[in-house]
């Protein structure tokens, strides 16, 4: 499977000179989540299509492997994904389609949306999702019988299509024959004279192809970042979530609001953060040792047995040691 990162958008909402996908959550850059994601399901062939201030986002992925292609007119998404060059892909592999500014996506629910093509022999899989209100987003249009007969964008939504709240999250599998062939029969009719990547979906279902949707449960992980309040939101969900689990294999938060995370947290069972407590770049924390408060822990680690509080530690503690305010 080819995986596809859309990257060439400025992100005109986030008012600000950097690309979109460069604004991090948890200290990571939203693509650099996404390149994590893909790595996560064992998509081995990534590619990066990119455009404003391009020669950053390559530079944010240089070391990755990733194959980039530039999209120098944003002509649409349809248009993007045809910048690339598919040529050493057999005819029956997938191309997996994300947008580089869903950085909530969790790789678990995306093994699952890959068994979900594969094993209805889908010739091609949407990501879908419900909210309570849809505004902005491509609707996904379904006949009598729940079959999807193609997305609506926002813009080109009639009043009664702007009511469904399943939309659609940019999130695609196709398999790679009919990525080539549909994108070659795309047309910018619509409002925005662009060339709809899901014009592709209606094209292929005109032709009896198999199209189906797969319906992602938590909408908040899928739905992109498009402003300062999302991106706000978004680390505050990847924080709650990540920190959820640490709690789950046995550490102790006393109080996970007040932890910044701008990293990778490790931590063996009982270990307990006594918040505040800023967490930055690589953090790794060993049993039976307590941090915090006000602590400004950065690319470190922190042996077994330690206490620490009010201090600013950037490299490593060994076992059994007690650090406080003024050491």
């Amino acid at each position: 499977m080819l995986g596809v990162i859309l990257a060439a958008g400025k992100g005109t909402r986030m008012k600000s000179e950097k690309p979109k996908v460069l604004f991090e959550v948890c200290g990571r850059s939203m693509i650099k989540h996404i390149y994590e994601i893909l790595e996560e399901i064992n998509i081995k062939n990534k590619s990066v299509i990119y455009g404003y201030k391009g020669e950053l986002i390559k530079k944010e992925l240089e070391d990755k492997g990733c194959y980039f292609f530039e999209q120098k007119k944003q002509l649409g998404t349809g248009h993007a994904l045809k910048q690339v060059d598919f040529k050493n892909f057999k005819n029956d592999e997938f191309v997996m389609v994300l947008p580089g500014d869903v950085p909530l996506l969790d790789f678990k629910k995306m093994h699952k949306f890959i068994d979900f093509v594969k094993k209805n022999d889908l010739d091609a899989g949407i990501l879908t999702t419900e909210i309570e209100n849809p505004t902005g987003y491509g609707r996904i249009i379904r006949n009598k019988k729940n079959l999807i007969e193609g997305i609506v964008e926002q813009k080109d939504a009639t009043e009664k299509q702007r009511k469904i709240n399943e939309i659609n999250t940019g999130v695609y599998i196709i398999k790679k024959r009919y990525t080539e062939k549909y994108l070659d029969e795309l047309e910018n009719n619509n409002k925005q004279n662009e060339y709809y990547l899901t014009d592709i979906f209606k094209l292929m279902i005109e032709d009896d192809l198999y199209v189906d949707g797969y319906k992602y449960k938590n909408s908040q992980e899928c739905i992109g970042v498009n402003s300062r309040y999302h991106l706000s939101k978004a680390n505050n969900y990847y924080k709650n979530r990540y920190l959820k689990e640490l709690m789950k294999k046995g550490v102790t938060i006393n109080n996970p609001d007040s932890v910044i995370l701008e990293g990778e947290l490790i931590c063996d069972s009982d270990v307990e953060i006594k918040a505040p407590v800023y967490i930055k770049d690589y953090v790794e924390i060993k049993s039976n040792s307590t941090v915090g408060p006000y602590v400004y822990l950065e690319n470190c680690k922190i042996d077994k047995n330690s206490s620490i509080e009010f201090k600013y530690i950037n490299k490593d503690i060994r076992k059994n040691i007690l650090v406080q305010e003024g050491e």
